[in-house]
């Protein structure tokens, strides 16, 4: 896969986080559990990208659609390294939770 490819896929990943602030409610990421879990697994670096990111939607917010879908595509541009399945972990197929994501900071979304 390309570049563009994982680009695109970061704005469908967008668009479902949009669609949860949309439906707050209903559906929100819960940081300090998802910080607590990489910074356990994987150790307290990997965790800051977890609070950055939280920190970037922060700054999003009231951004318009268009700049928080580049502002998070940047953010995964920077954090996060294209790799598939088979060089992660070594598996064909493997969905990776947003934990090992951060983790590895290598994924194939």
């Amino acid at each position: 896969m390309t570049l563009s490819i994982l680009a695109s896929n970061c704005f469908v990943v967008l668009a479902l986080i949009l669609t949860g602030q949309q439906l707050k409610d209903h559906l929100s990421i819960e940081f300090p559990v998802l910080e607590m879990e990489v910074k356990t697994r994987f150790g307290d670096n990997k965790a800051l990208d977890v609070k950055e990111l939280e920190e970037k939607l922060s700054q999003l917010n009231n951004l318009s659609v268009s700049a928080q879908l580049e502002g998070v595509n940047r953010f995964f541009d920077e954090h996060i390294q294209y790799a598939t399945d088979d060089i992660v972990f070594k598996q064909k197929d493997y969905w990776a939770t947003p934990a090992e994501l951060f983790g590895h900071s290598r994924g194939d979304w």
